[in-house]
């Protein structure tokens, strides 16, 4: 009798969708991964200094130096190191994910930045890698997850509408009388059209 118990089990409604959620969760969910890293550049006399106080410290190793050159990310002509370029091609291999039928162990965008670290530019993103036809720059990031998102919960299933829909900002909210507000947000269309009537 237990074995047909099991089966019973196994076999009940709420069962079935409980593994088949389990089994599409990751397929299911729309996945976005951000990297930032310090762009930092080579200066062989800030690998001298590193050096030199880790001496003043008494911490000298063989390993010193070589541990502050595995944090270099830009040679001294602005190129990115050889790391920094595999590390990219690696992430370009895990983007491209579109619907819950492709591969889950993809992502629907990643993004990839380097982040200046020295000069009057200190803080901002490195505008020359990646490249500008690279699928993992900044400026597209958040649009593509968007999109796919649309995609799945909002198009591609219209009977949870009233839970996936996109919320929309009011026109004549407040939170846009920020000075330097630097996004375009998404205003309700019909609070618009009647404002300009």
């Amino acid at each position: 009798m237990a074995p047909f118990d099991f089966s019973l089990k196994c076999c009940s409604r709420h069962n079935v969708n409980d593994e088949l959620s389990q089994l599409m969760a990751p397929a299911a969910l729309v996945l976005g991964y951000l990297v930032l890293l310090r762009a930092n550049r080579m200066i062989e006399a800030a690998l001298d200094d590193a050096a030199e106080v880790a001496d003043d410290a008494g911490a000298v190793s063989e390993g010193t130096k070589t541990l502050a050159a595995n944090d270099i990310a830009i040679t001294e002509g602005g190129a990115p190191v050889a790391g920094i370029v595999r590390f990219h091609n690696a992430l370009r291999e895990l983007v491209g994910r579109r619907g819950i039928r492709d591969d889950v162990s993809r992502y629907e965008a990643i993004g990839f930045g380097l982040v200046e670290m020295h000069g009057d530019e200190r803080n901002s993103l490195l505008e020359s890698f990646p490249q500008l036809d690279s699928p993992l720059r900044l400026s597209g990031f958040f649009d593509t997850l968007y999109a796919r998102y649309d995609e799945r919960f909002v198009v591609g299933a219209p009977d949870l509408s009233s839970t996936t829909r996109r919320l929309e900002w009011d026109p004549a909210s407040p939170a846009f009388q920020v000075p330097g507000l630097d996004y375009t947000p998404r205003v309700d269309s019909e609070a618009v059209r009647g404002s300009l009537l």
